[in-house]
C-alpha cells in the first residue's frame, strides 16, 4: 500500500499532538486545570488546512475501497511546509462484508464504538478517528479517559462534552464538525464529501494523492490480457477444479500490481472470495517460505470466525499442522485440541500429516466460499515449499482453488523448481502468463498520463523517462514524479541513481545507513535489527516512517521486519557500495541479532559469510540445517549441510556433517545424493562404522535404480559379511533353488528374541540381505529372490519379531509370483505375516503386510482388492516411515498399473505425471523408469505416440544396458504397444521375435503375470501383422499362444485368450466364431472388473455384427473411452484387440526430423 502524502519528496517529521504537528499553535492548559481560561492561541488557518489534508488523504483512501482503521497521531506526517502524510497501512483492510466480523484492531483511544464492539466497521469508524484527532487539537485532550474497557463502555453510552464547553472561542464550524464526527451512531457521521465540503476542501486530492490515483489506473497500460486471463482461470476454478497460474516477467514490471489489481477486482465482483496471500524473501530463515505467508493469513482468517464454524472446518492432524506452522496455534479449535503427550512421530511422518491436513483444510475452506491464495516471489522459495505447493495441488481431490503465484523471469532458468512448477502447461489446469516489458509507444503513454494529472508538461522529460525506465511501469512512476518535484532534474537530466541520491539526501539524518544496511542484506530485517546495525540514534520510529512514506521501505517477513520497497532500488544501492562497507554491515548485522538472542541461524550464516568469517559461518550453517530439519524441510536442511561443509576447513572432521546431509538427502527421496554423502563418510570413517555407511549407500543405489553402482558398492559389502552375488541367472536360480529347499525343509517357525540380545553382526548380515532383495527385487527378479530366501532364512535364526515380519512380507509376494497354484500357499504365509507385523507394531511392517497382500491380489487379477490395498500400503509407508523410497515406488508401480487394468486411464493420466516429475526431480531412476515404460499407454490414450515413444527412449538412456531386467521388458511391451497404436507392426515383429531367448534366459516368466502378459503381447502383435506379412502362419501362432492363455487357468487370462480367438476368427472369415468370442470377451472382463478390454471387445463385437445394434456397441465403446481421456477409441482398440483387418488403417507417419528407428530403438533395449 502506498503512503499518503503531498510532498514524498520533502523532509518530513512525526507528527505529535503535544508538538502540535498539524498545526495548532503553542496551547497550555493552567496548572488548576480550569477550563475556562486557557493561555495561548492556536494558528486556526494552519489547523484548517491540514485537517483539509487529513480529510482528502482519508477521502482518497475510501474511494478506493480501503478503510485505514488506525488513524491517530502517530499515523500522520506533516512536512516542514504543511503537507500531511498518512502512514502506518499494517491495518488497513478492503471495504467487503468479511469485515463485519473482525478481530479487534486499532488504537482504543482514537477507536470507534463500533470497533471496540465488535459490531463491525466501515469508512465511518476512520472518520470517528479523524473527530477524536479533531477534538484533542481544539481542546488539548481526549474526548474520554480511563482504562481500556471504561473508555470504550463511554464511547458507546454518553457523548463527549463539547469542545466549545472547554474552550471558549473554538470555532463553531470547527466544534460542530467534529460533535458530528463523534456520533455515536455510524449512519449519524457525515460523509467524505460533507467533511470535504465543511471544510471548504477541493473534492480532488493533493498532488501526490491525485498522482497515486492515476498510476493506479495508468499501469494497466498494456496488461489488459492479463487480466483477462486471470479472471477466465478464476472462473475455472469456481467450476471446482484446481487451477495454478504462474505470472512472471522482470522485476519492475508490475506482477504485483497485476494481481492486486486483480483481486481487487476480484472483491468487488465475487464479495465473498476469500483471498490468502503470502511473500517469499531472498534470505528469509522461514521454513517453507512460500506457505508461510498464505498459512498466517489462513489463520488469522480461521481466528475471526466463530468457534462453531471453526470447528466445522478442522481437518484430521490438525496438530501435525500446527506443529510445522505453530501460527496456526492461534486457532482456538487448534489449540484447544492440542495434547500435553509427548511427541512420538517421527518427522516424516508428521511433514506427511501437516501436508495433508492442509489440503484437507483448504478443501473444506473452500467448499464454502471462493479461496485464492496469491504467492508474490517465487523465485525466493525453498525446494520443500514446492514440494507442498505440488503436494497441495495434485490430484485426485485436489482443493478447488486458484493458485496465482508470481516469479522473476531472470530467475527462470537458474531455479530449476520453477521450471518444474511450469512443466508440462496444461491448459485445463495451469496457465502461464509474462508480463513484459512495457513497448516505446506504451511507456510513453504511461508517463504522459502522469504528467498529465498534475498538467506539468513532461514533454522535455518524457524520453529519458523511457529509457532510464527500460519498460518497467514502477520506475516509470518514480521517475516521473521525480521529474515532476526536482529542480536539479530540469538542469541535470533523469537518471534512477540521481534520482535516489537526491532523495536520499532530503530524507532524515541516518537514513543512508539503514538504506545500505538493508541493501546489503538483501531479505526482511527485524526493525531493532536493522536499527542498532546502522548505528542510528534518537527518534528511530520517525526515521522509519518517514522512509515508508518516501516509499524506500515498507514491512516485510516476521517479526517487525522491514525491507527495501523494490529489488532495484537494493541493486543500486548495493552497487555503491565497496567491499570493506559491506563485510562491516554484514558483521554489524549478525553482532545485532546476537546481542538480542533471535533463533536465526540463516540470518546469521548469511551475515558471517558476507562480513568473510567463514568459521562462524559454517556454524550457524550447521544449526540452520538442524533447525530445516526439524521442521521436516529436509531439502533445506540439505543446503545447509552442504554450505556448512563449504566452509570448513580442510583438515576438519566432516563424517557427521556427511551423514547428516546423506539422511537429509534419503528423507528427501533423493537415493543417488544420499548414496554419495554415504560413501564419501565411510572413506572417512574407521572399517565398521565405513561398513554400515557403505551398506547404507548400496542401498540407496539399489532402490533408485542404480543398479551397476549399487552392485559395485555392494560387491565389497557382500564379501566382507561372508555373502556372494551370483553372477548370471543359472547360478542365481541353483542358488536359489537350494535356500528354497531349505525353507521348506526348516519350515517358517522360530524363536523370538529381543534386538539387543542378537550380537549386531548377526542384524547387519541381514539387512544386508534384506537391501540386496529390495533393490534386485523389482529388476533382477531370480537374484534378488536368492537374497530373500537369505534375508528369511537369517531373520528366523536370529528370531527379532519385526526383520521376521519384514522377511515374511517379502516371503508371501514370492510365493504370490508364481499365481495361481500357489495360492492356498500364499495365503497362509499373508495371515502369518500380518500377525507378526501387528505384534511388531512397527509401521514399516505393517505397510509391508498389507504391500505384500495387495501384490498377492494383483498377481491372480484381483484388480480392485488389490488397488485398494495398493493405497492403504501407500498411505501407511508414507504417513508413518522414513527411508521408504523403494516402497513407496513398488506400491505406486503396481497401483497404477492395477487401475490401469481397471481401465481407470483418466485416473493413472492424472497421477504419473506429478510422479514422474517428482521422480526426475529427485533422480530416482527406478521410478522414472517404470513410469515412463509401465505406465506408458497415458501418452497413447492423450494420441501422442511420438510422446510415448520419447519416454521410453528417454528411460533406455539412463537406465544400464547391461543383463535383461524387467525394465528391458517393459521397455519393449511399451515400444510393441506404441507400433499396434499407430498400426506399424512388422518390424517390432521382428524384434519382439529375436528377443524370445533373451526373455527365457532372464527367468522372467517364471512369474506367470509377467509370462501372461508377454504372451499377449506376442498374440496381439502376430494378429496385427498378420494383416500385412506372412498370414497364416501369424493367424496359426496367435491361435496357439491364445490357447497358452488359457492353460493358465486364470480368470484374467480367459478373457484376453477369447479375445485373441476373436480377433483369429474375424481374421479367417468366420463372423459367427468371432462374435461368440468377443461376447465371450465381454463377458468374462466383466466379471474380472477388466473394463477398458470390455469396452475394447464391446467395440469389435459391434463391428462383427454390423447394423443399427453394431453401431450402438460402437457408441458405448467410444463414450467409456471418451470418458477416460482416450482421445481416439479406435486407435487404442486396435492395440488392444487387432486382427480386425478392416479397421487397421496405414502405419503413421514419423515427425518430421525425428530418429525414430524402429531397430534402434529396439536395439537399445537390449
Amino acid at each position: 500500500m502506498r503512503m499518503f502524502n503531498s510532498d514524498s519528496e520533502a523532509e518530513t517529521e512525526e507528527f505529535d499532538i503535544t508538538e502540535l504537528a498539524l498545526a495548532l499553535g503553542e496551547m497550555s492548559a493552567p496548572d488548576d486545570n480550569s477550563l475556562d481560561s486557557l493561555a495561548g492561541r492556536f494558528d486556526e488557518a494552519r489547523l484548517r488546512l491540514a485537517l483539509r489534508q487529513l480529510a482528502e488523504g482519508v477521502n482518497r483512501l475510501h474511494e478506493i475501497g480501503k478503510i485505514h482503521r488506525d488513524i491517530k497521531p502517530s499515523n500522520v506526517l506533516v512536512t516542514d511546509e504543511g503537507r500531511v502524510v498518512i502512514l502506518d497501512f499494517g491495518l488497513v483492510e478492503d471495504i467487503e462484508p468479511e469485515l463485519q466480523q473482525t478481530l479487534l484492531a486499532g488504537t482504543p483511544d482514537y477507536m470507534s464504538p463500533e470497533q471496540g464492539a465488535q459490531t463491525g466497521i466501515s469508512k465511518a469508524s476512520d472518520w470517528y478517528s479523524v473527530g477524536v484527532m479533531l477534538y484533542q487539537a481544539l481542546t488539548g485532550r481526549l474526548p474520554f479517559k480511563g482504562r481500556f474497557f471504561e473508555v470504550m463502555m463511554r464511547k458507546q453510552t454518553r457523548d463527549p462534552i463539547q469542545p466549545i464547553e472547554i474552550i471558549r472561542d473554538v470555532p463553531r464550524d470547527l466544534n460542530e464538525l467534529c460533535m458530528k464526527l463523534l456520533c455515536r451512531d455510524p449512519a449519524e457521521r457525515p460523509a467524505g464529501h460533507e467533511v470535504l465540503r465543511a471544510l471548504g476542501a477541493r473534492t480532488t486530492e493533493a498532488l501526490s494523492a491525485s498522482f497515486l490515483a492515476t498510476t493506479k489506473e495508468s499501469q494497466f497500460i498494456g496488461r489488459a490480457r492479463q487480466l483477462v486471463a486471470l479472471h477466465e482461470a478464476f472462473a475455472t476454478a469456481r467450476e471446482g477444479k484446481t487451477m495454478a497460474v504462474y505470472i512472471h516477467g522482470n522485476s519492475g514490471m508490475g506482477k504485483s500490481t497485476l494481481v492486486r489489481t486483480f483481486l481487487d477486482q476480484l472483491k468487488r465482483e465475487a464479495p465473498h472470495v476469500l483471498a490468502l496471500q503470502g511473500r517469499c524473501y531472498e534470505r528469509e530463515s522461514v521454513p517453507y517460505k512460500a506457505l508461510d505467508g498464505v498459512v498466517d493469513s489462513l489463520s488469522k482468517h480461521l481466528a475471526s470466525l466463530h468457534l462453531g464454524r471453526t470447528e466445522t472446518l478442522m481437518p484430521r492432524n490438525s496438530m501435525a499442522l500446527a506443529r510445522v506452522f505453530p501460527v496456526m496455534l492461534q486457532v482456538d479449535a487448534i489449540f484447544n485440541a492440542r495434547s500435553t503427550r509427548p511427541e512420538t512421530l517421527d518427522p516424516f511422518t508428521l511433514r506427511r500429516q501437516a501436508f495433508g491436513a492442509l489440503r484437507e483444510l483448504l478443501t473444506r475452506v473452500a467448499s464454502r466460499q471462493p479461496l485464492v491464495i496469491y504467492i508474490d516471489d517465487l523465485q525466493w522459495a525453498d525446494a520443500d515449499s514446492i514440494f507442498l505447493l505440488e503436494d497441495l495441488l495434485r490430484p485426485p481431490d485436489s482443493p478447488p482453488l486458484l493458485l496465482v503465484g508470481s516469479f522473476r523471469t531472470e530467475d527462470l532458468e537458474s531455479t530449476p523448481f520453477l521450471k518444474q512448477l511450469l512443466h508440462p502447461i496444461d491448459v485445463g489446469t495451469c496457465r502461464e502468463i509474462f508480463v513484459g516489458p512495457l513497448a516505446a509507444n506504451e511507456a510513453r503513454e504511461l508517463t504522459r498520463s502522469l504528467f498529465a494529472v498534475t498538467g506539468i508538461s513532461g514533454e522535455p522529460f518524457i524520453e529519458s523517462i523511457v529509457r532510464e525506465a527500460g519498460g518497467s511501469p514502477f520506475l516509470i512512476e518514480q521517475l516521473t514524479q521525480y521529474g515532476m518535484m526536482s529542480e536539479r532534474a530540469a538542469t541535470a537530466g533523469i537518471s534512477l541513481s540521481t534520482m535516489l541520491d537526491e532523495r536520499i539526501r532530503q530524507l532524515p539524518p541516518g537514513s543512508r545507513q539503514v538504506l545500505d544496511t538493508l541493501a546489503a542484506a538483501r531479505r526482511p530485517v527485524n526493525q531493532d535489527v536493522v536499527l542498532s546495525a546502522a548505528a542510528v540514534h534518537g527518534d528511530s520510529l520517525k526515521l522509519l516512517n518517514a522512509l515508508r512514506a518516501a516509499q524506500f521501505v515498507r514491512s516485510g517477513g516476521t517479526g517487525y521486519g522491514v525491507e527495501l520497497y523494490h529489488d532495484r532500488i537494493a541493486e543500486t544501492l548495493v552497487g555503491s557500495l565497496a567491499p570493506d562497507e559491506r563485510k562491516q554491515i554484514h558483521r554489524r548485522l549478525a553482532q545485532a541479532i546476537e546481542a538480542r538472542g533471535l533463533d536465526d541461524p540463516e540470518a546469521l550464516y548469511e551475515d558471517y559469510l558476507g562480513a568473510g568469517e567463514k568459521d562462524r559461518a559454517a556454524l550457524h550453517a550447521q544449526a540452520a540445517a538442524r533447525k530445516a530439519a526439524s521442521a521436516l524441510a529436509f531439502d533445506r536442511a540439505a543446503l545447509y549441510y552442504r554450505r556448512a561443509i563449504e566452509l570448513m576447513p580442510e583438515a576438519a572432521n566432516l563424517v557427521d556433517l556427511k551423514i547428516g546431509l546423506g539422511e537429509a538427502l534419503a528423507s528427501a527421496g533423493r537415493p543417488s545424493e544420499a548414496a554419495r554423502e554415504f560413501l564419501d563418510a565411510a572413506r572417512m570413517s574407521a572399517s565398521g562404522r565405513a561398513l554400515e555407511l557403505q551398506q547404507r549407500a548400496g542401498a540407496q543405489l539399489l532402490t533408485g535404480g542404480h543398479i551397476e553402482e549399487g552392485l559395485e558398492v555392494f560387491r565389497v559389502v557382500l564379501e566382507t559379511a561372508g555373502f556372494k552375488l551370483a553372477k548370471g541367472p543359472k547360478l542365481a536360480l541353483l542358488s536359489l533353488i537350494l535356500r528354497r529347499l531349505w525353507i521348506r525343509l526348516r519350515g517358517l517357525e522360530f524363536t523370538e528374541r529381543e534386538a539387543g540380545s542378537i550380537p549386531e553382526a548377526d542384524l547387519f548380515r541381514i539387512d544386508i540381505c534384506w537391501s540386496v532383495a529390495a533393490g534386485l527385487g523389482m529388476v533382477d527378479l531370480i537374484r534378488g529372490a536368492d537374497f530373500q530366501s537369505r534375508h528369511l532364512l537369517l531373520a528366523l535364526r536370529a528370531g527379532e519379531i519385526y526383520r521376521v515380519a519384514r522377511a515374511m512380507a517379502f516371503e508371501a509376494a514370492q510365493s504370490a509370483a508364481r499365481g495361481g497354484a500357489t495360492e492356498d500357499r500364499t495365503r497362509q504365509i499373508m495371515e502369518r505375516t500380518e500377525a507378526l507385523a501387528l505384534r511388531a507394531a512397527h509401521p514399516h511392517a505393517i505397510g509391508l503386510a498389507i504391500w505384500a497382500r495387495g501384490f498377492s491380489a494383483y498377481l491372480v487379477g484381483h484388480w480392485k482388492q488389490a488397488a485398494e490395498l495398493f493405497e492403504r500400503a501407500v498411505e501407511v509407508l508414507r504417513d508413518q516411515c522414513t527411508g521408504v523410497t523403494w516402497e513407496l515406488t513398488i506400491a505406486y508401480r503396481f497401483l497404477l498399473h492395477a487401475l490401469m487394468w481397471l481401465g481407470e486411464m483418466a485416473e493413472v493420466s492424472r497421477r504419473v505425471p506429478q510422479l514422474l516429475s517428482a521422480a526426475l526431480e529427485q533422480g530416482n531412476l527406478l521410478a522414472a523408469t517404470d513410469l515412463r515404460t509401465r505406465m506408458n499407454a497415458i501418452w497413447l490414450a492423450a494420441d501422442d505416440p511420438d510422446r510415448a515413444r520419447d519416454e521410453v527412449i528417454a528411460a533406455l538412456r539412463t537406465w544400464p544396458r547391461a543383463g535383461f531386467h524387467l525394465q528391458h521388458y517393459t521397455s519393449i511391451f511399451a515400444l510393441t504397444q506404441i507400433e499396434l497404436y499407430t498400426g506399424d507392426t512388422e518390424v517390432a515383429w521382428r524384434h519382439v521375435e529375436g528377443q524370445l531367448k533373451p526373455l527365457e534366459k532372464s527367468m522372467l516368466l517364471r512369474v506367470q503375470s509377467v509370462r501372461i502378459e508377454a504372451t499377449h503381447l506376442r498374440a496381439r502383435l502376430a494378429l496385427a501383422s498378420a494383416a500385412w506379412s506372412d498370414r497364416e502362419r501369424r493367424l496359426r501362432l496367435a491361435e496357439k499362444l491364445a490357447q497358452r492363455l488359457a492353460d493358465e487357468r486364470m480368470a484374467w487370462s480367459d478373457p484376453l485368450a477369447a479375445l485373441v480367438r476373436a480377433g483369429v476368427a474375424y481374421s479367417r472369415g468366420n463372423r459367427r466364431e468371432a462374435a461368440e468370442m468377443a461376447s465371450l470377451a465381454i463377458e468374462k472382463c466383466e466379471v474380472v472388473d477388466m473394463m477398458l478390454y470390455a469396452a475394447a471387445a464391446r467395440r469389435r463385437l459391434g463391428e462383427i455384427i454390423g447394423g443399427e445394434r453394431g453401431a450402438e456397441l460402437i457408441d458405448m465403446s467410444e463414450d467409456w473411452m471418451r470418458r477416460q481421456q482416450i482421445k481416439n477409441p479406435a486407435a487404442f482398440a486396435n492395440m488392444l484387440a487387432p486382427g480386425f483387418s478392416e479397421t487397421v488403417s496405414e502405419p503413421r507417419a514419423v515427425a518430421t526430423g525425428r530418429c525414430h528407428s524402429r531397430v534402434c530403438i529396439f536395439v537399445a533395449c537390449l
